[in-house]
């Protein structure tokens, strides 16, 4: 049987329908859009079509979730009227033309203020729009700050409870506490070495100089040979370095100094396949560009570094799987702030080039 509500006019009473009120909800209530309970829409208000860009025809009979891109906003406000009401809550709704508003959206069923049910109003108020990340590389920034700064704070905490174990240790008996008291400090050491991998790669975003160097090319040899020479066998690898003579100016040589280290600390941490294994440095020049090109034959390149090498968005969320390609991921870093990037070229199964072209 169909509710009816009463009002008086000068000509006597008359009835009015659920479907009537329905349609007059919109009306009334500014900024509302009228649900079924299965939430399909019954009815907008024209504010809200002219946020979204939409007809009311284009809107009636749709169910609400084609206003956002997931699929994800009935489950959300069915959950958040579970209790017959809902307060405000953010949402991030896609108008006619695929763009994205934020909204905050409140509701209730009518039920709670009228005798007519299974019906839901929305009250629907926008907000700022979103504006796409024009550089996306700004956020990363903020992300590295973030956890530069957390390890740090980590490390002091780390630093006592390092200090509590050695304590500790000196108990002259109870044999078992002290194999816990192994494993304690191993795990502790592997979380000291992932705050200063975390610390490690968010180090770059210090502020920059505002001057360009000079590259010696010689010295960049120098100072590469020193890294393998700390951390590699040298009698099992063979390191060619070529470079054109002389030096270049006006680029950034601390920049690129450090690109080129973790681009070698990145090959030298790949599993030896033969030996000896070969790690091929050519730097050459162009009048617009110097161009980087490391070959690496002998060391293995596991589905692991082919993955994270081969994705462009490489990010920290990939560290967690892939540890392994954080001097990797330093360089790609380094070399988004030289205005390039890092082209991964797999040849074999045993052997790679990485190439950086950076402008000058």
């Amino acid at each position: 049987m169909q509710t009816k509500s009463h009002e008086m006019t000068s000509d006597g009473p008359f009835l009015i329908g659920v479907d009537n009120i329905q349609e007059m909800l919109p009306t009334i209530l500014a900024d509302s859009i009228v649900l079924d309970n299965r939430f399909i829409i019954k009815g907008i208000n024209q504010n809200v079509l002219d946020s979204l860009g939409y007809t009311r025809a284009e809107l009636q009979e749709r169910d609400l979730n084609c206003l956002v891109d997931d699929k994800s906003l009935v489950a959300s406000l069915q959950k958040d009227l579970s209790i017959g009401f809902s307060g405000e809550k953010r949402y991030v709704l896609l108008t006619k033309e695929n763009a994205k508003i934020v909204a905050c959206i409140s509701g209730f069923y009518m039920g709670l203020i009228s005798d007519i049910n299974n019906k839901i109003v929305l009250v629907v108020r926008k907000t700022q729009p979103t504006v796409p990340n024009e550089n996306p590389e700004n956020t990363k920034v903020e992300i590295d700050k973030f956890i530069y700064r957390a390890a740090h704070d980590l490390r002091g905490p780390l630093a006592t409870i390092k200090g509590l174990i050695d304590l500790i240790k000196i108990r002259e008996n109870n044999d078992e506490l002290d194999r816990l008291i192994q494993l304690v400090d191993s795990h502790a050491n592997v979380l000291d070495e992932r705050l200063f991998q975390l610390g490690y790669m968010a180090q770059y975003y210090k502020e920059e100089k505002n001057t360009n160097d000079e590259i010696i090319f010689h010295a960049l040899e120098t100072r590469l040979r020193k890294i393998i020479e700390k951390n590699a066998f040298v009698d099992f690898l063979e390191f060619n370095f070529s470079s054109p003579k002389g030096t270049l100016s006006a680029v950034r040589e601390d920049i690129i100094s450090e690109l080129l280290d973790n681009l070698l600390l990145h090959t030298l941490s790949m599993p030896i396949k033969t030996i000896p294994s070969k790690i091929n440095f050519k730097l050459s020049r162009s009048e617009k560009q110097l161009r980087i090109t490391v070959v690496t034959v002998g060391l293995k390149l596991t589905d692991e570094i082919l993955v994270a090498t081969r994705n462009p968005s490489f990010s920290y969320t990939d560290l967690v799987q892939y540890p392994q390609m954080v001097h990797f991921y330093a360089a790609k870093k380094l070399a988004n702030r030289l205005n390039t990037t890092i082209e991964s070229v797999f040849i074999a199964e045993d052997r790679q080039r990485l190439e950086v072209r950076i402008p000058i």
